[in-house]
């Protein structure tokens, strides 16, 4: 005949398996610590660094905004007062290297720009160059309307636009806090 099952006989059984177990010691005295978890890519350690080397105008400064004209049908508005140097240092070659860099209000993006594309040797640094920012994507409206418009944040990530997809897969990411008005001259 089978005793039936009660609370205190589940609790029972329950504190005989796990607490011997929690109570265990190693050979040596120690006890056995909890194996670490795989590592997280997001604290994993870097893979490089981006380094701001100049940025003119200096934050926090208004920056003019302007119709840039690229054919006689098609114009964006961008500014023409801005330049930011960067150094990147990265692990891995990266044959099509380029930086584009993106400015936000809040969590919304209200302005882009990127480098010319260059060859980055393994663990060696390249000086990228972004001398325009764009604050609307083919003729379309302004991302963050009406203007003046103020951000805070700014992205710089490392693509490989040799390889597919290159947009949703940077290679490297550094946000700096930087504060910058697009306004109308």
């Amino acid at each position: 005949m089978t005793r039936p099952r009660t609370l205190v006989t589940i609790a029972a059984l329950t504190s005989t398996i796990l607490i011997p177990a929690c109570d265990r010691q190693t050979g040596d005295g120690r006890t056995p610590t909890t194996p670490s978890p795989a590592t997280n890519p997001s604290t994993a350690a870097p893979r490089g660094e981006i380094t701001i080397r100049s940025l003119t105008p200096s934050s926090p400064a208004t920056i003019p905004v302007s119709e840039c004209e690229y054919s006689p049908t098609y114009n964006e508005i961008c500014t023409k007062e801005f330049l930011m140097v960067l150094e990147v240092q990265f692990a891995d070659q990266v044959p099509s290297a380029k930086v584009e860099v993106d400015l936000y209000r809040g969590g919304t993006r209200c302005g882009y720009g990127g480098s010319a594309v260059q060859q980055l040797e393994a663990g060696g640094r390249a000086t990228f160059s972004v001398s325009r920012l764009f604050l609307e994507k083919d003729s379309g409206p302004l991302f963050c309307p009406p203007l003046p418009v103020v951000t805070t944040r700014m992205v710089v990530r490392l693509f490989d636009i040799g390889s597919r997809p290159a947009r949703d897969s940077p290679l490297l990411t550094q946000e700096f806090v930087n504060t910058y008005t697009f306004a109308e001259p």
